[in-house]
C-alpha cells in the first residue's frame, strides 16, 4: 500500500530540496506513488505557480526514469496528468520545465531541435529504468580488453562515434548521443573504476546520490566481470604520478617522474628511448600527446596503470601551476600565479607578471609564455567553471611554516612536520557528493570525514620520511568526464626535519658559495657540478660557475629534489650575452643594459673604489633591472682611472658584475710610454698581470727574456688586438718569447690589423735574411708608439735609395769599425762574422777577412750578396785574378747588389781581357751606401765610366796610386802611346801588387809591353 499523500503537503518540501540537489533525479518517487501523485496536480497550476512548477519537474523527471521506452517520454508524461499528447502541449510543458531548471540553476546545458526538452529531462534523470541492463551492455562493449584509463581518455565526439556503432533502442541511443548521455556514461565508468579498484564498494555505490534505487545492483547483474579481481591485496606503488610541467628557463614541455620506474613502464605515446627520469623535455614531435599512460611493476610482480593528461597545441590557451603542472581543461583555477601559453598575436586575457618568448611546441601555430597572476573574475578560454562543478577543495593550512624552502616544485615537500589538511566543505564528504582518498606505498585509505583526515595527517607526521597524495574526487552523479576527474589533489614528500643553510643573498659573478646541513639529519645531500669538502657529504661547495644549484636530499626510501637559485650580479647586452669587458666606444652609443639582482630588492649601481658615486636601481620579481649605457659612461669618465669594474651595492654587501669598462686609449698611452695605467677592478687579476707584462715589454727592460702565460689573453676584441700587438713587436724587436702554457705562440697570425701584419712579416723575413725584396707600404705609424721600436723600424726602412733595408745603419757600424754590432744586418744568423770580416775588409786587413769569409759557412740570402761582393773585392785587391775569375763564373748575381757584382764582373772581365760587352744605364748610387774603402769606390765608379764609353784617351786618365785601377785602365785602353804611358806608372807602383800566384804575369805582360 502506498501512504495517502498530498501534493500541496510535498510540493513544499521538494522546491526546498531541489535548491541543494544537484539534480533533480535525487528527490526519487516509486512508481505507484507517482501515479498518485499524478492524479492528484493540476498541470495547469503549474503555468502559473513555481511552486507547482518544481512538482511538475519533479513529476517528469521521475515518469522518466520509469516509462522512458521505445514510445519516448511525452506519451507517458501526458498519460500521467491526464492531458492530451500533442505537440502544443508538449511545448507548453516543456517550457515550464525548461524556465524552472533555469530559476534553480540546474540547467546546464543549452539545447535546441526535437530533443531539446527531453534531453533536459534526461539529463536530471540519467538513464531510464528500463535502459539500465541496456547500459551496462554497451559500457561492457565499450571496455571490452582496455583499461578504464583508455576508457576515460574518450571525448564526447568518439563517444558518439561509438555508440553509433551500438545495437540499441534508438531512444536510449538518443540520451546518450546527448551531451548529458555522455558526461552520465564516463561518471559511471569513472565509478566502475573505483569500484573494479577496490576504493568504494557496492554499498558505496548505493549511497552515491543521483542514482535511483537498485540502479547499480541491476547494473552491475548485467556488466560484472566475474574473471575480473576486485579489491587487490598488497601495497599500491602509485601513491605519486607523473606530471607534464612547463619549463621557463629552457621555454619547453616536459614530462616529470617521481620515480625510475615511471619512466621506463611509457606506453603511450610510445617513443623508442626517449623517456628519461626526472625529466624528459618534450622535444619531439612524436612525444607529444593528450593523454599519457603507462604502468609500474609491484615487487609481487603485479602492475599498477597511469595516466595523466596531455596537451595537444589547438589555438587555444594553457595554463602551467608553476608547482604542480598542467592545469586541464575544465578544471577550477584558483587565483595565484600560473605559467600561461597563449597563441602569437593573442594578448593574455590577465596580469602579466613577466613574458618570457616563444616556446617549442609542434605545428603551424606558434605560443608565447607567460608568467601570470590569476585573480578572482579573470576568464581564460578553456577554464570556465561550469555550473555543475561543485566548489570544494583542499588546502594546506599555513604551508609555508614547513614547506622545505627550496625543494623543486613538482609537488609539496615539508620538513619537520606536516601542516594541517582542511576541505573546504566537508559537509560534502557526510552527503557523499564528494569522496576522499589517501593513496600512500602502503595502499589507499578513503577518508569519510573531516575527523579522519585530522587522523589520518597526524598519523603521516610520525612517520617521516614519507609521500603519498591526497585525492578529492566528486561522485554521484556530479563527476565530470574526462582522464583528470579529481576535483583536488594534493601531493607531498615529507621529511625529518633538515635545516638546509644558504645564504640567500645576491653574490658576485666569481663567488663560491656552501650549502650545508644538519649533522643530525638521517640522509645525504648531494649536488650536481658541486663539491663536498667533508666525507659525510653534510657541506658542499657551489663553484662560481652555477647559477641554479640542483641536487637531491636522499633518506631511506624516498629522494627530494631540490633547486636553490644562485643570484648573481651580471651586466647583460642587448643579444642577452653576459658582458665581461668594454671598451669607452662600446658606451657612446645609447643602448640598454640588463642588470641581474636580488629579486624585489633595491641597490646602486657604482665602480669598485668609488662605491659613493652610485645610480639607484630596483630589481623585479626576477631580479632585472635597467641601465643606460650613458650611465655608465658618465661613471667610467668621472672615476680617475683608465679601468674600471661595474659593482652593484646592495643589503650591505658590495658585489661585482664582472663587467669591466676600459678606456683603452688612456691604457695605450701610459703602456707604451712605460708607465702603469690606473686600475680599478677587484675580480680580474689575470688582466692585471698581462698589463704589467706589456708595461715591461714597452720599457725595454725584458730584451731576449722569456714569459709564459696560463692562457691567450681573451678581453674585449680592442683589447685583445693591442695587447697581441705588443707581444708581437717585443717578440721582433727585443726577442722576447711570451709562451702559453709553456708553449710558443705566433702573435703576429693572432694580430687582425693587416698593415701591422705585413710589416712584421716583412721584418721577420728580413731578420732571418729571407728578404724577398718587397718593401711593405706602411712605416712606422702602424708600430705601437713605442719610440725604440719605431726608431728600429724607421732604421730598417730607410733604404735611401740603396735598395736594401738597414744598409745604412750597417755600414754605419762598419765604417766606425765597432766591435758590438747592434744593426739588423748584423743581427741577422751568421751577420756579426760577416760585419767583422767587412770591419777587417775596411781597416785594410784583407787577409783576415779572407780568411772569416772562407770559415763563414752558409749564411741567408741577403748576406749572401754581401759575402759574394765582399768576397771578389777581396780576391782582386790581394792580386788573386784567376781565383776572382772562377769566384765570378760560379756565382750569378743577386737581386739587392746586382749592380755591384756586375760592377766587380766587368773589372774581373776587363782585367782578363776579355769583352764586358755593353751594359745598360747604371745607377751607381748603391755605391756610396756600402762600407766600400775609398779606392774601391773609384774603381767601382771608373768600370761604370768604362761601361759608358768602353776606351779611354790618356788625357782622361787620372795620376792615381792604385795599382789596381791602373791595371783596369791599362786593359781598357786602346792608344799606344797612351798605354806605354799607364804601364810606366804602374810598374813604378810594382811593390804596391800583394805577392800572389798573378803577380809574376801581371809584371811579365807589363815587360812585354
Amino acid at each position: 500500500m502506498v501512504p495517502d499523500c498530498n501534493i500541496a503537503a510535498l510540493a513544499p518540501e521538494w522546491q526546498e530540496r531541489l535548491r541543494h540537489c544537484k539534480y533533480v533525479g535525487e528527490i526519487y518517487l516509486h512508481a505507484d506513488l507517482l501515479n498518485r501523485l499524478a492524479e492528484q496536480f493540476n498541470w495547469y497550476t503549474a503555468l502559473q505557480n513555481s511552486l507547482y512548477a518544481s512538482a511538475l519537474l519533479v513529476l517528469a523527471v521521475n515518469c522518466a526514469y520509469h516509462y522512458y521506452d521505445e514510445e519516448g517520454f511525452w506519451t507517458h508524461f501526458c498519460r500521467l496528468l491526464r492531458i492530451e499528447n500533442s505537440p502544443a502541449n508538449h511545448e507548453m510543458l516543456g517550457r515550464v520545465i525548461e524556465r524552472q531548471l533555469e530559476l534553480l540553476g540546474l540547467r546546464r546545458v543549452t539545447r535546441t531541435g526535437p530533443f531539446r526538452y527531453v534531453g533536459s529531462i534526461l539529463e536530471q534523470c540519467g538513464v531510464s529504468r528500463r535502459y539500465i541492463s541496456s547500459l551496462a551492455g554497451i559500457v561492457r562493449q565499450i571496455k571490452g580488453f582496455r583499461s578504464w584509463n583508455v576508457v576515460l581518455t574518450m571525448d564526447y565526439l568518439e563517444f558518439q562515434r561509438r555508440i553509433a556503432l551500438m545495437n540499441c533502442s534508438q531512444y536510449l541511443k538518443g540520451f546518450l548521443n546527448d551531451v548529458a548521455g555522455w558526461k552520465f556514461t564516463m561518471q559511471v565508468c569513472q565509478l566502475l573504476a573505483f569500484y573494479q579498484k577496490g576504493y568504494l564498494t557496492l554499498a558505496d555505490l548505493k549511497e552515491l546520490p543521483g542514482y535511483q534505487p537498485d540502479f547499480w545492483d541491476e547494473f552491475l547483474i548485467r556488466f560484472e566481470d566475474p574473471y575480473h579481481e576486485r579489491g587487490r591485496k598488497g601495497p599500491v606503488a602509485a601513491a605519486l604520478r607523473p606530471r607534464l610541467v612547463f619549463m621557463p628557463e629552457e621555454r619547453c614541455l616536459a614530462i616529470r617522474f617521481p620515480a625510475p620506474t615511471y619512466a621506463d613502464g611509457v606506453r603511450s605515446p610510445a617513443v623508442a628511448d626517449f623517456w628519461r627520469f626526472p625529466l624528459t623535455p618534450l622535444t619531439r614531435a612524436e612525444a607529444w600527446s593528450d593523454y599519457y599512460t603507462g604502468s609500474i611493476v609491484e615487487r609481487e610482480g603485479r602492475f599498477e596503470e597511469w595516466i595523466i593528461p596531455g596537451w595537444l597545441p589547438d589555438g587555444l590557451p594553457a595554463l602551467f601551476d608553476t608547482r604542480c603542472g598542467f592545469v586541464p581543461r575544465g578544471r577550477k583555477v584558483d587565483p595565484g600565479e600560473y605559467w600561461l601559453l597563449i597563441p602569437e598575436g593573442y594578448n593574455p586575457p590577465c596580469r602579466v607578471i613577466c613574458e618570457l618568448g616563444r616556446v617549442f611546441v609542434p605545428g603551424n601555430v606558434g605560443y608565447r609564455a607567460y608568467r601570470v597572476l590569476i585573480e578572482p573574475g579573470t576568464t581564460v578560454a578553456g577554464y570556465e567553471l561550469e555550473g555543475d562543478d561543485l566548489d570544494v577543495s583542499l588546502e594546506w593550512v599555513e604551508p609555508e611554516r614547513f614547506r622545505l624552502w627550496c625543494a623543486d616544485a613538482w609537488a609539496d615537500v615539508f620538513s619537520g612536520s606536516l601542516p594541517a589538511l582542511a576541505i573546504s566543505d566537508p559537509g560534502q564528504l557526510d552527503q557523499r557528493r564528494v569522496v576522499l582518498f589517501y593513496f600512500s606505498n602502503s595502499g589507499f585509505v578513503r577518508i569519510r570525514s573531516e575527523e579522519e583526515l585530522g587522523e589520518i595527517v597526524k598519523d603521516i607526521k610520525g612517520s617521516a620520511p614519507a609521500s603519498g597524495r591526497f585525492s578529492l574526487y566528486a561522485i554521484g552523479r556530479t563527476g565530470r568526464p574526462g582522464i583528470d576527474p579529481a576535483l583536488a589533489e594534493k601531493e607531498f614528500l615529507f621529511l625529518p626535519r633538515v635545516d638546509i643553510r644558504f645564504e640567500r643573498r645576491l653574490y658576485s659573478f666569481n663567488e663560491t658559495s656552501s650549502v650545508e646541513i644538519d649533522e643530525e639529519f638521517p640522509g645525504r645531500l648531494k649536488l650536481e657540478g658541486c663539491y663536498h669538502v667533508d666525507p659525510r657529504g653534510r657541506k658542499w661547495v657551489v663553484p662560481e660557475t652555477l647559477q641554479q644549484v640542483r641536487g637531491t636530499i636522499e633518506c631511506p626510501g624516498l629522494a627530494v629534489n631540490i633547486s636553490i637559485p644562485v643570484f648573481r650580479a651580471r651586466l647583460y647586452s642587448t643579444d642577452g650575452k653576459a658582458v665581461r669587458y668594454l671598451v669607452l666606444s662600446d658606451l657612446e652609443e645609447e643602448v640598454d643594459f640588463s642588470l641581474t639582482g636580488y629579486p624585489g630588492s633595491e641597490g646602486g649601481v657604482a665602480l669598485w673604489q668609488r662605491p659613493a658615486s652610485q645610480i639607484s636601481v630596483t630589481f623585479d620579481t626576477r631580479g632585472l633591472s635597467r641601465i643606460s649605457s650613458r650611465q655608465l659612461l658618465r661613471l667610467a669618465r668621472e672615476s680617475g682611472h683608465s679601468i674600471n669594474e661595474v659593482v652593484v651595492v646592495t643589503g650591505g654587501h658590495t658585489v661585482s658584475t664582472g663587467a669591466v669598462i676600459i678606456d683603452l686609449g688612456s691604457v695605450s698611452a701610459s703602456v707604451c710610454a712605460g708607465d702603469s695605467c690606473s686600475i680599478s677592478v677587484c675580480t680580474t687579476r689575470d688582466l692585471y698581470k698581462v698589463l704589467d707584462l706589456c708595461t715591461k715589454l714597452c720599457r725595454g727592460t725584458t730584451n731576449g727574456r722569456c714569459y709564459d702565460l696560463s692562457r691567450v689573453p681573451q678581453y674585449h676584441p680592442l683589447l685583445d688586438e693591442w695587447v697581441f700587438s705588443l707581444f708581437a713587436c717585443a717578440s721582433v724587436f727585443d726577442d722576447v718569447h711570451v709562451l702559453v702554457s709553456g708553449n710558443r705562440v705566433n702573435w703576429i697570425d693572432r694580430i687582425q690589423d693587416q698593415k701591422l701584419r705585413q710589416l712584421l712579416g716583412f721584418l721577420v723575413s728580413f731578420q732571418s735574411g729571407h728578404w724577398s725584396g718587397e718593401r711593405p707600404a706602411d712605416g712606422e705609424e702602424v708600430v705601437p708608439p713605442v719610440q725604440r721600436w719605431r726608431e728600429n723600424v724607421r732604421s730598417i726602412l730607410d733604404i735611401s735609395g740603396s735598395g736594401i733595408p738597414g744598409l745604412s745603419r750597417w755600414s754605419d757600424e762598419v765604417v766606425r769599425h765597432q766591435t758590438r754590432f747592434r744593426s739588423q744586418i748584423a743581427c741577422i744568423r751568421n751577420g756579426h762574422v760577416l760585419t767583422r770580416a767587412w770591419v777587417y775588409y775596411h781597416c785594410g786587413h784583407a787577409e783576415s777577412a779572407l780568411a772569416l769569409l772562407n770559415n763563414l759557412g752558409e749564411v741567408p740570402p741577403l748576406l749572401e750578396e754581401l759575402r759574394d761582393v765582399l768576397h771578389v773585392l777581396l780576391l782582386l785587391r790581394l792580386a788573386r785574378l784567376r781565383a776572382a775569375t772562377e769566384f765570378i763564373q760560379a756565382k750569378g748575381p743577386g737581386v739587392n747588389l746586382e749592380q755591384v757584382f756586375s760592377l766587380l764582373e766587368r773589372v774581373v772581365k776587363t782585367l782578363n781581357s776579355e769583352n764586358p760587352g755593353t751594359m745598360r744605364e747604371l745607377h751607381t748610387n748603391i755605391l756610396k751606401y756600402l762600407p766600400l774603402r775609398e779606392e774601391d769606390k773609384v774603381l767601382l765608379e771608373t768600370a761604370a765610366g768604362l761601361g759608358r764609353t768602353p776606351t779611354v784617351k790618356g788625357s782622361d786618365c787620372p795620376v792615381v796610386q792604385d795599382w789596381l785601377l791602373l791595371l783596369l785602365l791599362l786593359h781598357s785602353c786602346s792608344d799606344p802611346g797612351e798605354k806605354a804611358e799607364l804601364g810606366e806608372q804602374l810598374l813604378r807602383l810594382r811593390d804596391q801588387i800583394p805577392a800572389s800566384p798573378d803577380k809574376k804575369d801581371i809584371l811579365e805582360q807589363l815587360a812585354r809591353r
